[in-house]
């Protein structure tokens, strides 16, 4: 099963399985590139947010004109820091930022209750790494590239350049294509390749490692 990535309005693919790396600046504007990826050629997308509260994450969506009825949010914030929520078929919690197995949890329910092409997003490993830390935060990005790759989804994590040399490389991926944005650098995650960046000004373009 091939996805059409929607990056910058390119019409490339990503086998299913594929998990994608987005390296940015922290202060980068990636909203675009993300909705982007969420909006093309899928039946059910998850939202995992690490940077945001679900009430932000369906702000985001509208203001974009991504269609949130096929939308799945986990909220890792909302509940330490004490905001009003409201749990439902399509909005779920977690008790903390760092509650590693909770934000695994749900997203294996996730892949439990949908069919189709699927798609994740996860916004942020930077803080995932921060609340959690590396070791935590890299078995966590290991489980989901796993589970993408089982349920032949694709996903898209992000990830601050700041942290680069420290970042969690999953043991296993599917595909070993490089993308680059004129705004940020993504790559697909895989530990058959040392993690490294594409630069480009032409917006999104294929390279290989």
């Amino acid at each position: 099963m091939d996805y059409t990535l929607g990056i910058d309005g390119s019409d490339r693919t990503a086998a299913g399985g594929t998990s994608i790396l987005l390296v940015h600046p922290s202060t980068g504007e990636t909203d675009r590139i993300d909705t982007n990826f969420l909006r093309e050629d899928t039946d059910h997308f998850l939202v995992i947010s690490t940077r945001t509260t679900a009430r932000e994450v369906r702000q985001k969506l509208d203001y974009y004109d991504v269609d949130d009825s096929r939308a799945v949010i986990l909220d890792t914030l909302s509940v330490e820091r004490g905001y009003s929520r409201r749990s439902s078929d399509r909005v779920h919690y977690v008790s903390a930022p760092d509650d590693v197995a909770g934000i695994v949890e749900q997203a294996e329910r996730f892949f439990e209750e949908h069919d189709g092409k699927l798609r994740v997003s996860f916004d942020s490993i930077t803080e995932l790494a921060y609340y959690a830390g590396e070791g935590e935060a890299r078995k966590a990005v290991e489980r989901l590239v796993d589970l993408v790759d089982e349920h032949d989804a694709v996903a898209l994590f992000h990830l601050s350049d700041e942290v680069t040399t420290t970042t969690p490389k999953p043991a296993t991926a599917t595909s070993s294509t490089w993308w680059s944005t004129s705004t940020s650098t993504a790559t697909s995650i895989s530990s058959s390749n040392p993690l490294k960046r594409v630069t480009s000004h032409e917006g999104v373009r294929q390279a290989r490692p």
